[in-house]
């Protein structure tokens, strides 16, 4: 289903620096699988789609994107 506004809502809501929305409904992504794809979001307006790629990869992605998020 829809996950971005979703995100960006309880990014909000809750006052976060950074939220990550990622698809559990699609094939290789979510539980389960040894891949997955996301959208982070930042407090401050930045928004990076990540392709299917591996968890591993996706958790590099994530901390690359935090730092700089908390870095701003």
């Amino acid at each position: 289903g829809e996950i971005l506004k979703p995100a960006q809502d309880k990014l909000k809501q809750k006052n976060l620096d950074v939220i990550v929305a990622n698809p559990i409904d699609l094939p290789d992504a979510g539980f389960g699988t040894e891949t997955n794809q996301a959208i982070f979001l930042s407090r401050q307006g930045r928004k990076l789609e990540i392709a299917a790629c591996s968890k591993l990869q996706l958790a590099h992605q994530l901390f690359d994107f935090i730092w700089l998020a908390v870095d701003s």
